[in-house]
């Protein structure tokens, strides 16, 4: 009968925990024969809470068997009783966890007090097994999907580059090599180097002084209103770490004839002796200097000029008068004027008297 079977599985579930308790109990008292009053006190307090355990369960099995008495249309009783038979087994299972854990608790609280006991040692017993690894989170929504970029286009290569040029020492050319300018122009040259690292450029003066009358750019020279006195030489120099190079370029200035000496206005001269007059002139091109006698040629075969100076031998009355020095070059020409006057020596007058 139903009430039967279920009384049966309740006298097995009582005899359970019954020989359940006992057992815990036995091998408390066991395995803590050693343990103080305390002790024993706690390991009492537990069986009483099983049987205490043990005496609640039973009353709440029967509780929970309710006959209910429903009257039929025909006058017959029968009984209803709730369904219990698949509710036993979780409510053993539960209260052999709960008794379970209790015991460990109480265990372990006891076995912590009986070490720190005086002259009490325990050695750690073995790790436990290694628990059931937990469920696995819900997994998150899923992120928005960014917006794909655009395929960059391909560069083409650029060109190959030129090979790099080897270090050298300077290499200087110059232009013009030589200039002749007139007075009072401007005189310009230019120089450029080759050579690695770059060279950088100066001019200066055969002399050595350098150059202050550029315009400021190395790579010309440049001089302004050139006189007789800037004529000359002058020289590029390109230099670097590796060394110099060195080239010469020559200035002409021409200017035209200027007197450096004149001949006196009068100049006098003794009969039968040698008549002679200077006439002297800068200039470049260098003058030719040219005497004369104005409408009158010179005394022929006993005329010579030298170096300017005028000169007639046997000089006698008729060789006097004006005389002219001409100085003269591409430039122009300048004159100077003297007047020969014939003079008797005192010998000369008493032969004549």
């Amino acid at each position: 009968m139903p009430t039967a079977k279920r009384s049966g599985n309740l006298h097995k579930a009582s005899s359970i925990l019954s020989v359940a308790a006992i057992l815990l109990t036995i091998a408390l008292f066991v395995r803590m024969e050693t343990v103080d009053s305390k002790f024993m006190l706690e390991i009492q307090q537990i069986k009483d809470a099983l049987k205490e355990e043990k005496a609640s369960r039973q009353s709440r099995v029967k509780e929970s068997f309710d006959i209910v008495s429903d009257m039929h249309p025909n006058g017959q009783i029968s009984r209803r009783s709730i369904k219990t038979h698949s509710q036993y087994p979780d409510a053993l299972q539960g209260l052999s966890d709960g008794i379970k854990n209790y015991v460990v608790s109480i265990m372990k609280e006891s076995v912590e007090s009986y070490c720190l006991s005086p002259g009490k040692v325990c050695v750690a017993g073995p790790p436990g097994p290694k628990g059931i690894e937990g469920s696995r989170g819900e997994r998150g929504p899923k992120g928005s999907t960014g917006i794909k970029g655009q395929k960059g286009a391909a560069d083409h290569p650029g060109p190959r580059g030129d090979p790099g040029e080897s270090i050298s020492v300077p290499e200087v050319n110059v232009s013009p090599t030589s200039l002749t300018v007139t007075q009072n122009q401007t005189a310009t040259f230019y120089c450029s180097a080759d050579g690695n690292p770059k060279p950088s450029l100066s001019w200066s003066k055969t002399s050595g002084t350098v150059l202050v009358t550029t315009d400021g750019q190395n790579d010309r020279l440049q001089i302004k209103s050139a006189g007789y006195n800037d004529s000359g030489s002058y020289v590029c120099t390109a230099t670097n770490v590796l060394g110099q190079a060195k080239k010469v370029v020559k200035l002409f200035v021409e200017v035209p004839p200027e007197f450096i000496k004149t001949p006196d206005r009068l100049t006098n001269a003794l009969g039968n002796s040698v008549a002679s007059v200077s006439c002297r002139a800068f200039g470049f091109p260098p003058p030719t200097i040219v005497w004369s006698r104005g409408l009158v040629p010179l005394p022929q075969g006993r005329t010579t000029v030298a170096n300017g100076t005028l000169k007639i031998s046997n000089f006698s009355p008729q060789d006097v008068g004006p005389y002219q020095c001409k100085a003269t070059n591409k430039l122009g020409s300048v004159t100077a004027l003297t007047t020969l006057h014939f003079n008797q020596s005192k010998r000369q007058l008493w032969m004549k008297l």
